[in-house]
């Protein structure tokens, strides 16, 4: 699995999360502090809120053969996002779970309670709003979802993010899975304009959410961000965004 991450302001003495055990057998992975050589230490991503981390180029580590790492708390205000289908909910649920700490999804507040879901948008103001009523004050959260047009107030408050892509075949034919889930069965009808705009995502003149906006969006943050391919299964994903926050 191949991951891309941000690097920091704050220099370190090697690339984020360049933990490889290489093929040599016996050779055990460093997961503690304590454990990883001097030169190969970082700094933590998800400090106090005071400590803001500034981007100024990307770099590429590959992890392999990587073990488990423990359930435990953590304090960090981490935004899983991508495009409708990458996995954001599923992954963002996930870390909740694992670090013992509250998880939303953004969809909670960009809709209105109604029937059927899904149909009437609450207005931006109050998303906000609610959000910072209810959920954004913790000391740490997962939040899922996208906020792309409306949610820089909202991105300011992370500590972190994770940015899921996907292959838009598989993507769509996870949509429909959802779907399928959810209703039953997929009415093309019903469906039809939903599946149109999730198409939409991997076209560059789309007007609605794309992944040209979502990487416009993310480059004028300060924060770090952690680049994953949705395609691995969900526990590699939760291990590898605990490799790079340690």
């Amino acid at each position: 699995m191949v991951i891309r991450a941000r690097r920091s302001r704050l220099r370190t003495r090697a690339p984020l999360a360049v933990l490889d055990r290489g093929d040599a057998p016996g050779m055990a992975i460093a997961t503690r502090s304590e454990d990883i050589p001097e030169h190969w230490r970082t700094r933590k991503v998800c400090a106090s809120r005071s400590v803001r981390l500034r981007s100024q180029a990307r770099h590429t580590a590959v992890i392999r053969g990587y073990r488990r790492s423990a359930m435990r708390s953590r304090t960090c205000r981490l935004l899983v996002t991508g495009a409708s289908g990458a996995g954001t909910t599923t992954l963002g649920r996930a870390l909740a779970d694992h670090w013992s700490v509250p998880h939303a999804d953004i969809d909670d507040y960009f809709w209105l309670p109604t029937s059927p879901p899904y149909t009437q948008k609450r207005p931006e103001e109050a998303r906000l709003r609610l959000m910072s009523e209810l959920f954004l004050p913790r000391s740490a959260w997962v939040l899922s979802g996208s906020a792309v047009g409306w949610g820089d107030p909202l991105l300011e408050t992370c500590d972190a993010v994770v940015f899921l892509t996907l292959d838009a075949e598989l993507r769509m034919r996870r949509l429909r899975e959802r779907e399928v889930a959810r209703y039953g069965e997929v009415d093309e009808g019903a469906h039809r304009v939903f599946f149109e705009w999730a198409r939409g995502y991997d076209d560059p003149t789309f007007a609605g959410r794309s992944l040209v906006k979502h990487e416009r969006w993310l480059a004028a943050t300060s924060q770090p961000v952690l680049r994953l391919d949705a395609a691995a299964p969900v526990p590699d994903l939760v291990d590898a965004v605990n490799l790079w926050l340690d």
